[in-house]
């Protein structure tokens, strides 16, 4: 009895994470849709065109449009491709647009806490702090770019800290189910 009620219980706990993990990267990626597609209009040919902030929004929007495509066939790997475009779209938006890329290294740190994984957001944090440390040699250094680094660090690790609390609920949660299918089997048996 003891075993199929863990067998039960972990088979809904990876539904959970993944359910989760799905409804996660739903919110990022509409979010950042319906954010960045009007600031790409915004930027389109006016009295000013600054087409490089245009193509950024655009971008990002086409991001978030493909991560929230790929949600329902795996959302794992959309969440994995929403940060790894954000990344490399910090690393061109430095090129093209000089202090924008914070901003984008922010995005992606943020976004990589749809993944089921806790330590992800610090990970990215780490990883963009170093991108971002790593960019003032290709292009004129940023002022503060030491306290931007460390910034990115410090995101990465509350949305760390935030996410492995969360899986410790979860786990609890589950652990408690299984013991009440149990113990609702052997009232039931009695």
């Amino acid at each position: 009895m003891e075993a199929g009620a863990r067998q039960q219980m972990t088979r809904w706990g990876v539904l959970d994470v993944r359910d989760l993990t799905e409804q996660r990267l739903t919110h990022t990626a509409l979010l950042l849709v319906v954010a960045a597609t009007p600031l790409a209009v915004w930027y389109l040919p006016g009295s000013v065109f600054r087409w490089q902030r245009s193509l950024a929004f655009a971008l990002v929007a086409a991001a978030g449009a493909l991560a929230w495509a790929l949600r329902r066939w795996n959302p794992v790997a959309g969440a994995l491709a929403l940060v790894l475009i954000l990344l490399g779209l910090a690393a061109g938006a430095a090129v093209l647009i000089p202090g924008s890329a914070f901003a984008f290294l922010v995005l992606a740190v943020v976004a990589a806490g749809a993944l089921p994984w806790p330590p992800a957001p610090l990970a990215t944090g780490l990883a963009s702090a170093a991108l971002y440390t790593a960019a003032g040699a290709l292009v004129p250094p940023q002022p503060y770019s030491d306290l931007v680094a460390f910034g990115l660090s410090l995101v990465g690790a509350i949305l760390f800290l935030n996410a492995r609390s969360g899986m410790v609920i979860l786990r609890w949660s589950w652990r408690r189910h299984g013991e009440t299918l149990r113990l609702a089997e052997e009232l039931r048996d009695r």
